[in-house]
C-alpha cells in the first residue's frame, strides 16, 4: 500500500465513521421525540432508556451503514477532484481502478464483516432491546410468554397459559396427541314415521384426539431432559365409548422432544433469531407439520440481503 492509498483510505474511513454517527444521531432522536411520550406514560426508568437505545445502535448501523459507505465514497472523491489531488494522482500514472483499488479492498472487508454482524450480532442485542419492550412498553410480542401454543410434531399439540424463562417451568399446561387412524363411530340413522332412528354405527378411522393431558404446572429437568407435569388428569380418548380419565400428582411426559431453549426462541421473531437459529426454528416448525412460508421468507430474505449487502459494499 503506497503513501498515496493511505491518504486515500484515512480520508474514506473518516467521512465514513463521521456519516455513521451523524446518521445514528438523528435516527436516535428522531425515534426518542416519538416513544417519549410512551416513555412517561409508563414511568420507564432512566437506565432503561438508556440501556434500550445503547442496543439500538446495532440495528441502525445495519440498516444505514450501505448508505454511509456509499456517501463516503462520493464525498471522497469530490473533495479530491475539488482539490486537484485526484488530477495530480493521474498526472502521476494512477488509472482511476488504481485510485479506488484500497476502497474497494475496505468495502470487501467490510461486507465480509457486515454478514457476521448483521447475522448473527445484531439479533442477540435486538433480544435485549425487545426484552426492554415486552417488559416496559408491552410492544414486540410475538406469542409472548402467555397463551404459548406448539406444534410439537404433527400428532401433539402442546400449549401453556404461560412460561417462566427464567424457571423452566409452565403454568396451566394442556398436551394433545392425535392418532392419524383413530377409530370414530358415526351412527347410522334412517327416518321412520317421519322420525330419525339410530339403527347402527359404523366405523370410520380418521384424524382424531386419543389423548390429553392437563396441568396445573409443568417443570423442567435439566439434568434427565424430561418434563414433568404436576397436578392434573389424563384423559384417554382411544375408546369413543368410553373416556378414560385419571388424576394424578406428578407425571413424567418421556419423549417430549423440545426444550426450554425451544420454547425462548419460539417466543421471539426473526429479528431477534441468528441465521442459525432461525434456521432451526423453521426445520422444528417444519416437523411439526406447520406452515413455515413467512419464515422461509424471513430466512431467505435476510440472508440474501447479507450477501447482496457484502457484493454492494465492495463494489462501493
Amino acid at each position: 500500500m503506497t503513501r498515496a492509498d493511505r491518504y486515500i483510505l484515512r480520508q474514506f474511513i473518516q467521512t465514513f465513521l463521521f456519516g455513521l454517527l451523524a446518521f445514528i444521531t438523528i435516527y436516535v432522536v428522531v425515534d426518542l421525540i416519538e416513544s417519549l411520550d410512551d416513555f412517561s406514560d409508563r414511568n420507564v426508568p432512566f437506565k432503561a432508556i438508556l440501556l434500550y437505545y445503547l442496543y439500538f445502535f446495532p440495528e441502525i448501523i445495519k440498516l444505514i451503514a450501505p448508505i454511509a459507505m456509499l456517501l463516503a465514497a462520493l464525498f471522497t472523491f469530490s473533495r479530491l477532484d475539488s482539490t486537484h489531488e485526484l488530477t495530480a494522482l493521474r498526472s502521476a500514472g494512477f488509472g482511476m481502478r488504481r485510485i479506488a483499488l484500497p476502497l474497494l479492498i475496505f468495502g470487501f472487508l467490510v461486507g465480509g464483516g457486515m454478514i457476521w454482524f448483521n447475522g448473527w450480532f445484531v439479533p442477540e442485542i435486538n433480544a435485549k432491546r425487545f426484552e426492554i419492550d415486552r417488559q416496559y412498553l408491552g410492544r414486540n410480542i410475538v406469542g409472548g410468554v402467555s397463551n404459548l401454543l406448539l406444534r410439537v410434531s404433527p400428532t401433539l399439540t402442546l400449549q401453556m397459559d404461560y412460561f417462566d424463562t427464567k424457571n423452566n417451568t409452565a403454568r396451566i399446561v394442556s398436551l394433545e396427541r392425535m392418532d392419524s387412524a383413530a377409530l370414530l363411530l358415526v351412527p347410522r340413522t334412517e327416518t321412520i314415521d317421519e322420525r330419525t332412528v339410530v339403527t347402527g354405527r359404523d366405523s370410520l378411522y380418521t384424524l382424531a384426539i386419543v389423548e390429553r393431558i392437563d396441568a396445573k404446572s409443568m417443570e423442567y429437568d435439566s439434568v434427565t431432559g424430561v418434563w414433568t407435569m404436576i397436578r392434573g388428569i389424563a384423559r384417554n380418548m382411544r375408546d369413543p365409548e368410553q373416556v378414560a380419565a385419571t388424576p394424578f400428582d406428578r407425571r413424567e411426559i418421556k419423549g417430549l422432544p423440545i426444550t426450554p431453549e425451544q420454547l425462548r426462541l419460539s417466543q421471539q421473531s426473526s429479528d431477534e433469531l441468528t441465521l442459525t437459529e432461525l434456521q432451526g426454528k423453521i426445520q422444528r416448525e417444519e416437523r411439526g407439520g406447520r406452515d413455515v412460508r413467512s419464515l422461509l421468507i424471513d430466512y431467505h430474505s435476510k440472508f440474501r440481503c447479507l450477501l447482496w449487502y457484502s457484493v454492494h459494499n465492495g463494489a462501493t
